[in-house]
């Protein structure tokens, strides 16, 4: 914690607090306005595989009831940069990685899945840390960014 001290243990890996964002002609998800999503990153080492788990603290039905269909890590960490939830953004996000229902696994309370190649959970260069990542519904009708916030250390 900058500037202070906090009696929470680090979890380790990296957490982003996600917040529903709404249009108000369309209702996008069922999640509450006031519910925020966690998405956890954290590294897999198993056999000659590197890889990111990446977890959803909101259900699979949720995830699927929302269209949720891709995960963008952008350049910037400016939550400014998204005016409205169908506002596209014209940079290319800096990493981008699909959630389909049949590549999530179900867990208590939430949903997992692994990508590969390993996301950098570090600051600077490359790294995701300090980072926007929205999740985003596509549709036949086009994009809409569902969730947004930015990544920081658990």
């Amino acid at each position: 914690m900058c500037n202070g001290e906090s009696s929470r243990a680090s979890q380790g890996g990296l957490v982003a607090i996600l917040h529903p964002l709404y249009d108000s002609n369309k209702t996008f998800h069922k999640a509450a306005r006031s519910q925020t999503w966690h998405l956890f990153f954290n590294d897999i080492q198993s056999g000659q595989t590197d890889s990111t788990m990446v977890q959803f603290s909101q259900d699979l039905d949720l995830m699927t009831s929302s269209r949720a269909s891709r995960v963008d890590i952008h350049r910037d960490g400016d939550l400014s940069q998204s005016v409205s939830p169908t506002a596209s953004s014209p940079q290319t996000p800096l990493y981008s990685f699909p959630v389909r229902p049949e590549g999530l696994w179900k867990t208590t309370g939430g949903a997992e899945m692994g990508i590969s190649p390993r996301l950098p959970l570090e600051v600077g260069g490359d790294g995701i840390v300090g980072r926007r990542v929205s999740v985003v519904s596509e549709t036949r009708a086009g994009e809409t960014c569902i969730a947004e916030g930015i990544i920081g250390w658990n």
